[in-house]
């Protein structure tokens, strides 16, 4: 934090603020304009940040920083939950960051699970076989040529869908009928909702805090 002349000798020392963020993207005029993962992921800040405003004081364009990252993620979860019903779903997880993918991928499950509950068993079985034809999309994929970032990302994605199918499989298993019973409010669920991604279980509500985790 004492190197104010130069901003860039700060990136460093990043991560001990910035779990997810490897380094920054600085323009010339030294503007920050975009946060990368160590996988190489880049995001683009929906505000430049212009370390020369701070007049050297690092605490606060890294505060800035903070504050932008958020607001950033939050524009691109949005813009990723209202393309995804768009495109076909392999082509989508490939285009879009990997904490995106899996925060849109998990809401978008949590919406059909709410129909197929509502729908009954038959709706259910469907679901179950859509949610095994998507793994199996993925997983052909990531045995496919791909960069080292894609392949994280489906990597994790991969995990996720398949808890998700174990999860429908359970609630088949045990008979589960609405999406009033215990067994499916016990799941953790991700909504939007007024503009905001949220995640419930049972009955706690937790806002999603769109701290860059990186892929």
């Amino acid at each position: 934090l004492s190197e104010t002349k130069d901003p860039r000798r700060v990136q460093p020392h990043l991560k001990k603020c910035f779990e997810g963020i490897a380094t920054l993207e600085f323009t010339e005029d030294l503007d920050i304009t975009h946060i990368k993962s160590s996988q190489g992921e880049s995001i683009l800040l929906d505000t430049v940040i212009s370390t020369a405003d701070a007049r050297g004081q690092v605490e606060k364009w890294l505060l800035q920083l903070e504050t932008i990252m958020k607001s950033s993620i939050r524009k691109i979860c949005a813009e990723g939950l209202e393309s995804y019903p768009q495109h076909k779903r392999t082509e989508w997880i490939q285009s879009w960051p990997g904490q995106v993918v899996l925060a849109v991928t998990q809401k978008y499950w949590t919406a059909n699970m709410h129909t197929a509950l509502q729908a009954g068993p038959e709706a259910m079985s469907k679901y179950s076989e859509q949610c095994t034809n998507d793994i199996q999309d993925v997983v052909a994929l990531v045995r496919g040529k791909l960069s080292k970032q894609t392949r994280t990302t489906l990597s994790a994605l991969v995990v996720m869908d398949v808890h998700s199918r174990d999860v429908l499989a359970t609630l088949c298993k045990e008979g589960c009928k609405n999406d009033t019973e215990f067994s499916w409010l016990a799941q953790l669920r991700y909504y939007f909702e007024d503009g905001e991604v949220i995640t419930r279980m049972i009955n706690s509500t937790l806002p999603y805090g769109y701290e860059y985790l990186g892929n």
